[in-house]
């Protein structure tokens, strides 16, 4: 008898183990149930003046774009996806870092209820390259960002490169290269010129920069809201033979600006003038008289 009940308790633990097998798939189906329940939601941390923000309306970024973005992202993810598996995320991550919007890949960080984060370094939209019917966006470096115009669509106001020399840049496949910056020299120091001019209080009175196609050398022209042609030459904070600096530039054009006699224009009230040299020879509008500079 002692012995039968001191073999109770090993029966009794060996005849649990199938019960506690059973809860434990029980317990996981109900998991894995409740998990493709889960609605799984996407929050973007887009752009804004002052940093990022989870609210649309606070961003620069066009709803458009917002919403291909979003687009994208619920297609990467795919239909009902497990959200405590790492491959739909890492979809996400690498579909967000090729969408042409980001600095490289950003943080695909997972939170309670089903939601999703997108967190990363956007890209600085700087300037606007017109070739042939279409503006293109691109950023600081030259790269094409994922947002086009024709020249004539109505759009946010735009100051864009003229005469690039190159085409935009495009994969083997045909497909816009979000990666390569623009390939023209030329284009690239108009990119850094209009971001220059970006910070000066005369900034509406610029209409375009013309890059100059295919020159060999290199001269930037600044066109106005009036349509004049001032003449800025090579690319800025770079030395430029026989040419004054770009913070001399500057102060001519803010000269002309602030003061009245030139109708505080950085035209001067002439149709044109060259900006490189130190003696300024203006091609007088008629009408115009503007003393010497």
């Amino acid at each position: 008898m002692g012995a039968a009940r001191r073999g109770l308790p090993i029966i009794l633990a060996v005849g649990s183990v199938p019960a506690v097998l059973l809860g434990a798939g029980l317990l996981e189906d109900r998991a894995a149930a409740l998990r493709a329940s889960m609605p799984i939601r996407v929050v973007i941390h887009w752009p804004s003046a002052e940093g990022l923000t989870t609210s649309p309306t606070e961003s620069w970024l066009p709803e458009a774009q917002q919403r291909d973005l979003v687009a994208l992202a619920r297609d990467s993810l795919g239909e009902s996806p497990e959200p405590f598996r790492i491959d739909p995320l890492e979809r996400l991550g690498r579909a967000m870092g090729a969408s042409g919007w980001f600095e490289g890949q950003p943080t695909i960080r997972r939170a309670g209820g089903g939601v999703i984060h997108v967190v990363g370094e956007w890209r600085r939209p700087t300037a606007w390259i017109r070739f042939g019917a279409d503006d293109y966006l691109v950023d600081d470096r030259g790269r094409l960002m994922p947002l086009t115009y024709g020249a004539t669509e109505a759009s946010p106001p735009r100051t864009p490169v003229l005469n690039p020399g190159t085409r935009p840049p495009r994969r083997p496949s045909g497909e816009p290269d979000y990666v390569a910056p623009w390939t023209s020299d030329s284009a690239r120091a108009a990119i850094e010129l209009i971001d220059l001019l970006h910070e000066q209080p005369y900034w509406a009175q610029v209409a375009a920069v013309d890059a100059g196609g295919k020159r060999p050398d290199l001269r930037l022209v600044i066109e106005t809201d009036r349509g004049t042609r001032i003449v800025w030459g090579g690319a800025p904070n770079a030395f430029n033979p026989g040419e004054r600096s770009t913070q001399d530039k500057l102060r001519q054009l803010a000269n002309f600006y602030n003061r009245p006699e030139y109708g505080r224009h950085i035209d001067a009230g002439s149709a044109g003038y060259d900006l490189r040299s130190e003696l300024i020879l203006f091609d007088i509008s008629p009408g115009a008289q503007p003393t010497s500079p």
